[in-house]
C-alpha cells in the first residue's frame, strides 16, 4: 500500500465531516485518557524508518502474548493444534460396500 500523506486541509475537512474538532478529540473518544501516552515515546529524532520498526518490535517485545501464555479470551475462539492426519480423515469418503 502506498502512503499518501494528508495536507492540513485534508485533515480538516476529514474531522468535520466525522464531527469531531480536533484529532487529540478522536483519540480522547477511542482511547481512554489513562492509557494515552503521556510525554515523549521514547523514539530519537531523525531515525531511518527501519530503525523506528526495530525500536517498536523491541518495545512491543516486552508484552506478554497468546504465542507464550495461555489466554482465555475470546471464550475458546483460537487457534487449536490439529493434527495433520485429520484433514486427510475427515476428507475420506466412505467406501460403498457392494
Amino acid at each position: 500500500m502506498h502512503y499518501i500523506p494528508l495536507t492540513p486541509q485534508d485533515e480538516k475537512d476529514i474531522l468535520q465531516k466525522i464531527g469531531v474538532p480536533s484529532f487529540k478529540e478522536l483519540l480522547d473518544q477511542i482511547v481512554p485518557v489513562e492509557l494515552q501516552q503521556k510525554g515523549p515515546c521514547g523514539i530519537p529524532d531523525a531515525v531511518s524508518e527501519h530503525e523506528v520498526r526495530k525500536i517498536l518490535a523491541d518495545l512491543a517485545g516486552r508484552n506478554f502474548n497468546c504465542n507464550e501464555y495461555t489466554s482465555f479470551l475470546g471464550a475458546g475462539i483460537y487457534d487449536h493444534y490439529i493434527p495433520a492426519i485429520i484433514d486427510a480423515i475427515i476428507s475420506r469418503r466412505p467406501s460403498k460396500m457392494s
